[in-house]
């Protein structure tokens, strides 16, 4: 098994645009890590043609100070890292957001963007229980 977790800077970098150049460089950026996804996938096919690889999706830290247009190209940016990485056959992804929507006090670290070890648990637990749902269907 492989656990990537790629993208989040990307994300971070884009949302901090003002709002007239966000919906273009975001479109620009997605296309860019799409294709380095895609490849990434690739090598990693290659390299290990019968690993399973687990992708963990992006969670938003800043949810109390996000717009609703910043939380559609979050959720965007999954469903399409979703459709990639589903895409491999062998490849897994587990949403995070949802996760750390509600509980971002009790997960986020005093840096107010990284989980802390209450968070880190939070996510090891939700991939467990995927890694537990595919060696039982195997």
């Amino acid at each position: 098994m492989i656990l990537v977790s790629i993208g989040g800077n990307d994300v971070r970098s884009i949302l901090s645009l003002n709002d007239l150049a966000k919906e273009d460089q975001f479109k620009v950026r997605l296309d860019s890590y799409l294709g380095n996804l895609k490849q990434t996938m690739k090598v990693l096919r290659s390299t290990n043609p019968n690993s399973i690889v687990i992708f963990l999706g992006l969670y938003n830290p800043y949810e109390k100070a996000s717009n609703v247009e910043d939380i559609r190209l979050l959720n965007e940016w999954n469903y399409n890292t979703q459709q990639v990485v589903e895409e491999d056959g062998k490849g897994i992804f587990i949403p995070t957001y949802d996760l750390l929507k509600f509980n971002l006090g009790q997960y986020i670290a005093k840096d107010g963007l990284h989980p802390n070890s209450a968070g880190y648990q939070a996510l090891a637990n939700r991939v467990s229980k995927s890694v537990e749902t595919i060696i039982t269907n195997s």
